[in-house]
């Protein structure tokens, strides 16, 4: 059911399918919800168009795998009773969490029902993801309780509209939750994530209350007298003299923000983008390079080996084109670089899932397989170069 049921008096073929689409945009917004939290973010995803139409796939992907726990669920209550298809039942939900955490870490259906891949998920994990099943479980019959609690309303509609509410936000909780669970055992999962627990929101924290602390008084001066163009000044020579000190960058691309200066958001992009990667700052360093490409849109980063991590975080963050554009080019500028055949890959999707090109991807796709036959990548490649045929065949 969605929120669209209250304004739909009488059931229809139409009232059905916008019903659904909304459940599906929604459950594509869960996954973001959970992806972000994997990675160690605190706050969720924009909301977006690149951000819904990227990986638009998952919430069909997670329905098809329901759709065969109910078949096969079917078949056992048919052919052995109700006792075995109850044991069946106790055990897909205990793998169920699992399922949605590959599914969104993979995006992949074929893996997301790998009984050995989900049980080694749920043996490295250990007690805590037993723990996580019950608070699930739990959560689950949250919007029915909260119906309980507000009596029987005299309105279907009403009751409707409440029930829906309150299960969309017990569904974002629980996604969260199997985010946060990723996160805290990312290193028994072998999963890569952007921003390291604890000991990183330390020092994020420490490092954004010194951002003032520690200049030179005369630049405190200037900021306080509101004299922006001469503090960039100031800094640019500063970082001549002092050039790892990232605050000192940080700022000077905040100010030369603010002055429009293009020139000094420019010159000191790549080199603060350098040092937030090298800290693991990901997120704050692909909002430096929207900034700068908002000045200037041709911008290039010299540095190959920042380039995936950029638009990796460009793309969970719904900022697709802005990813293509940092990627465009790579192979002619990095020939040899081993980024090639994943960013490449990453790229295809793009243009498939968000820009609609499924030619272009398809192109990309094909070059990448002569020119990386025997990649670790190429069956990964290969599979969704099947994907796009089928699209642009049905189009």
């Amino acid at each position: 059911m969605s929120l669209v049921s209250i304004i739909t008096f009488q059931p229809s073929l139409i009232g059905l399918l916008f019903q659904l689409a909304i459940f599906l945009v929604f459950l594509k917004y869960a996954y973001a919800v959970l992806a972000q939290r994997a990675a160690g973010y605190e706050s969720p995803p924009e909301i977006n168009a690149d951000m819904i139409n990227q990986g638009l796939d998952l919430p069909f992907k997670q329905l098809g795998i329901f759709l065969l726990i109910g078949f096969i669920g079917g078949a056992v209550y048919r052919n052995t009773g109700p006792v075995a298809a109850y044991v069946y039942d106790i055990i897909i939900n205990l793998f169920i969490p699992a399922t949605v955490m590959v599914l969104a870490i993979d995006n992949s259906f074929f893996r997301a029902i790998n009984p050995i891949l989900l049980f080694s998920i749920i043996r490295r994990m250990g007690l805590p993801y037993l723990i996580l099943c019950i608070f699930l479980l739990i959560l689950q019959g949250g919007g029915g309780l909260v119906m309980s609690l507000f009596g029987r309303p005299e309105s279907f509609l009403a009751a409707l509209f409440i029930f829906n509410i309150f299960s969309m936000y017990f569904l974002l909780i629980m996604f969260n939750m199997m985010g946060y669970a990723i996160y805290q055992h990312h290193e028994a999962l072998g999963y890569p994530i952007e921003i390291e627990p604890d000991e990183q929101t330390r020092k994020t924290n420490q490092e954004s209350t010194k951002q003032y602390v520690g200049m030179p008084n005369d630049i405190e001066v200037l900021i306080k007298e509101g004299q922006i163009a001469k503090v960039v000044g100031r800094l640019k020579a500063l970082i001549k003299t002092q050039p790892g000190e990232i605050s000192t960058h940080r700022l000077l691309h905040k100010l030369a923000m603010m002055a429009n200066d293009t020139v000094a958001v420019l010159d000191n992009g790549e080199s603060l983008i350098s040092k937030l990667i090298e800290r693991n700052y990901t997120g704050e360093a692909a909002s430096v390079i929207v900034d700068i490409m908002t000045l200037q849109s041709s911008f290039q980063i010299g540095n190959a080996d920042l380039i995936y991590p950029l638009a990796r975080q460009l793309v969970s963050t719904g900022k697709g084109q802005h990813a293509l554009d940092i990627i465009n080019g790579y192979a002619q500028r990095f020939p040899q670089h081993p980024d090639i055949p994943r960013l490449y890959l990453l790229a295809a999707k793009i243009l498939c899932e968000t820009l609609k090109k499924d030619n272009r991807a398809k192109g990309l796709l094909v070059n990448l397989l002569k020119t990386y036959p025997k990649h670790e990548l190429a069956p990964e490649i290969a599979s969704y170069l099947e994907v796009v045929n089928r699209l642009s065949t049905s189009h």
